[in-house]
């Protein structure tokens, strides 16, 4: 092996595995034995193939090929590991693949004014502008746009068709079940009021609200105060993605202390807003409550998420006294939402809970629905024994929707 072909082989590999290093460490967890076998999986060809002298057996065409694949290795293993990552659970193990492609193929080489280009391949992707979210590590999928705010961190994850939205670091909404989770926010208030002309919304950033609302056969008048007035905006932006926000139907409210102006009442007012985030508990005190009650009109809804009953038992108890402390007759019910979880929603009105519970369990669907039914509705107001929850003292709040057997 000559010297140039010496100097080329020590550069080439040595930056090829830095390279290489770089995407691992930012798709995956690279810890020191991932950082030994990248290594070993580039100098085990090598040496293998440099003692059977293999470069001396092949003709010239096949080291010309040799030397275009070096050049392409580099140049397109970020485009090649973001891809196969929405497609294979192990992507990874290309890494190792491509790093011993170019282990062998180095063996093979001998130095000619071609391996220029391979040197200047491995130079060239530092260079190029790739997108390298810092929080790529946390997800096993794509990122494929991230907003970071004043307020917190978003990022948009797709793996094939569909995208999972993470608002600081938790699941907001996915499309392969969104329509599940905003039908059983909505569905069941749209089929208890005969008529909604003015709706409030607080949150609801991911359009699900405004979306199930464009079912209705006459658009009522929105106003919406978002979570986050950025993240609306960019989720929003992405609806190519994430499905029609219906924006233009929407009259935002800039901060909350607008939000209860004199004059105006509701027929319905939604609060989708994170439950588990400190910086949005405002959103499920009493004294909020009783605002809302205020801006509602007699016979209104207000229709609130609650978590997860059985993960967030004191966060689903404080809302549901909250309501009750509020002066509100409260229904409460849940569902299976597969990328959610147990998720949990409470009803609060003027009515009794029980005229409202029995006029959802006949409930005829009159609106378009993917997965919301009679049979659905039966199942949300449905959680098993009572015994159960008495035996488990603190883990639920037994209201009104948790019949007497």
């Amino acid at each position: 092996m000559s010297t140039s072909d010496k100097i080329f082989a020590l550069f080439y590999g040595t930056s090829l595995y830095f390279w290489l290093a770089k995407l691992y460490r930012f798709h995956f967890e690279f810890v020191a034995a991932d950082q030994i076998a990248l290594l070993l999986s580039l100098l085990v060809p090598f040496v293998v193939i440099r003692r059977v002298d293999l470069a001396a057996r092949v003709s010239p065409a096949a080291l010309t090929i040799a030397t275009v694949i070096l050049v392409l290795v580099p140049l397109t293993s970020f485009t090649m590991i973001t891809y196969a990552m929405q497609y294979i659970r192990y992507a990874w193990v290309l890494l190792y693949i491509l790093i011993g492609i170019g282990g062998l193929l180095l063996a093979m080489g001998r130095f000619n004014w071609m391996h220029f280009a391979a040197m200047i391949a491995v130079i060239v992707v530092w260079i190029l502008p790739y997108s390298f979210p810092t929080q790529q590590k946390l997800y096993q999928d794509k990122i494929v746009a991230s907003l970071e705010t004043r307020k917190g961190s978003t990022q948009i994850v797709n793996w094939r068709n569909d995208y999972w939205v993470y608002y600081n670091g938790k699941l907001l909404s996915a499309t392969v079940d969104q329509h599940m989770t905003s039908e059983a926010l909505m569905q069941p208030a749209m089929h208890l009021l005969r008529d909604i002309k003015h709706v409030l919304i607080l949150g609801g950033d991911d359009g699900g609200v405004m979306r199930e609302l464009s079912k209705l056969e006459n658009m009522p008048k929105v106003d919406q105060l978002p979570v986050d007035h950025d993240l609306f905006d960019f989720l929003e932006a992405h609806s190519k993605w994430l499905g029609p926000s219906h924006k233009r139907f929407v009259q935002l409210i800039d901060s909350p202390s607008a939000l209860f102006q004199k004059g105006i009442q509701y027929d319905l007012i939604i609060v989708d807003v994170p439950t588990n985030q400190t910086q949005y508990a405002p959103f499920f005190t009493s004294s909020f409550y009783q605002e809302c009650l205020a801006k509602l009109l007699p016979d209104g809804l207000l229709v609130t998420v609650s978590g997860n009953p059985y993960l967030q038992p004191q966060t689903f108890k404080t809302i549901a006294a909250n309501l009750q402390n509020a002066g509100m007759n409260i229904l409460d019910y849940h569902a299976q939402i597969p990328s959610l979880g147990q998720s949990s929603w409470i009803i609060g009105s003027r009515r009794h809970a029980e005229a409202m519970r029995n006029q959802l369990l006949e409930v005829s669907p009159k609106l378009p629905a993917k997965w919301w039914s009679q049979e659905a509705m039966k199942m949300m107001l449905s959680s098993g024994k009572r015994e159960y929850f008495q035996s488990h003292q603190g883990q639920l709040l037994l209201s009104e929707s948790f019949p007497n057997p």
